[in-house]
């Protein structure tokens, strides 16, 4: 096979647009610590807890220093300095996972303090969410990590400054389409909901729940899946190997499993009285699930590739659909319907089916793993 994508063309396109979203990404952290630190900013924005906006603050910082890291080795390949390669480097991340408890622990202790500064509390929850999406990845990706440390930086900070803005577009455009077909099919709770600006009115149409149903279950994870591994695309035309889609989609998952994570954390952190350990825990399946899906689909589409076998491709994105579609529904079953019905939320039941879900999806990661990274098969240094 002929190499379609120019890798200096390519390295050109990530040092504009790393260097792009390195500054964006660091004004956007830093606009939002000045509206924290001055008082004549902060009213301006309601009620909203200052620990949200720490949380957004590190949240960019992180992306920011990611990008930064993409900028830098696409510098060094455009002026001709050789690639600096660290295979199977920083091998204490496999044991960050000690981290977690930790943070879990120190949360469940100081979540009511008002003694606690917001930044450090903020910074406590910003690792709970940051540790599993490092170690999921660290351990997944064994002898592979450090390869290609500037290419994975560029695939995180494409994911969050692309894919995931597109994916919010497409979702919205059809978010908009299900308010038109609400208000088609049932007029009189729309309009009442619409002019009271009660939510509660809305939660007794069955047509809404229906639709909100069909957009967890079936769209989020069609549009995710979809659009998630967008930017490995380029990669294919490269000739990449299977092993080397497959770290490359462990990297675009783990970079939206972090950027839903944090925007999640961000959104639970605007109001009081939120259960933190059930939210970090609960989000263990979510990363699991995004990392696991990037891997798999990027090894498929790698292999559909080099080795023309597009069915490969075909089932890869049709199981990472079935096993978010799957997540998505045991939290809609398990917490939405309950509120929407005003009944208290079964916890344990949420608990054991997210559990076994965990489980299976691990098991599942495990084999797959195993498989990708067998004996023998070729990485590329270059």
């Amino acid at each position: 096979m002929q190499t379609r994508t120019s890798p200096k063309w390519l390295h050109y396109l990530n040092l504009i647009w790393n260097g792009v979203a390195s500054l964006a990404f660091g004004l956007l952290a830093v606009l939002t610590l000045r509206s924290v630190l001055e008082d004549g900013l902060n009213p301006y924005l309601g009620q909203v807890s200052n620990r949200a906006f720490y949380l957004l603050i590190y949240t960019s910082g992180f992306f920011a220093l990611v990008s930064l890291v993409g900028f830098i080795d696409s510098l060094r390949r455009v002026t001709g300095k050789k690639k600096i390669n660290r295979p199977n480097s920083w091998r204490w991340l496999k044991f960050s996972i000690i981290l977690f408890p930790i943070s879990l622990y120190l949360i469940w202790t100081w979540e009511s303090s008002t003694s606690l500064p917001d930044w450090i509390f903020s910074i406590l929850v910003f690792v709970g969410v940051l540790v599993p999406v490092v170690w999921i990845t660290r351990i997944a990706s064994t002898k592979l990590w450090g390869t290609h440390s500037g290419r994975s930086a560029s695939l995180m900070s494409l994911t969050v400054s692309i894919s995931a803005p597109f994916m919010i577009v497409i979702q919205g455009l059809v978010m908009a389409g299900f308010v038109m077909l609400l208000f088609i099919t049932d007029f009189n709770v729309f309009t009442t909901a619409a002019l009271s600006l009660d939510i509660e009115a809305l939660l007794q149409s069955s047509m809404f729940i229906f639709l909100m149903m069909c957009f967890l279950v079936l769209v989020v994870p069609v549009i995710e899946e979809l659009f998630k591994t967008l930017v490995i695309w380029p990669l294919l035309g490269m000739n990449i190997s299977p092993i080397e889609g497959y770290q490359a989609g462990l990297m675009s998952g783990a970079a939206f499993a972090l950027f839903e994570g944090a925007l999640n954390a961000v959104q639970t952190a605007a109001v009081a009285g939120n259960d933190w350990i059930f939210f970090l825990v609960g989000r263990l399946g979510g990363t699991l699930i995004h990392i696991f899906n990037g891997g798999l689909i990027g090894w498929a589409l790698a292999t559909a590739w080099s080795k023309k076998e597009h069915l490969k491709a075909v089932l890869a994105y049709l199981i990472a659909m079935i096993i978010h579609g799957l997540w998505n529904l045991i939290v809609f079953v398990t917490q939405f319907v309950p509120v929407s019905q005003g009944v208290e939320t079964n916890e344990a039941l949420s608990i054991v089916a997210m559990t076994v879900m965990f489980l299976l999806v691990s098991v599942g990661f495990v084999f797959f793993a195993k498989h990708v990274n067998k004996p023998g098969e070729p990485v590329s240094y270059v």
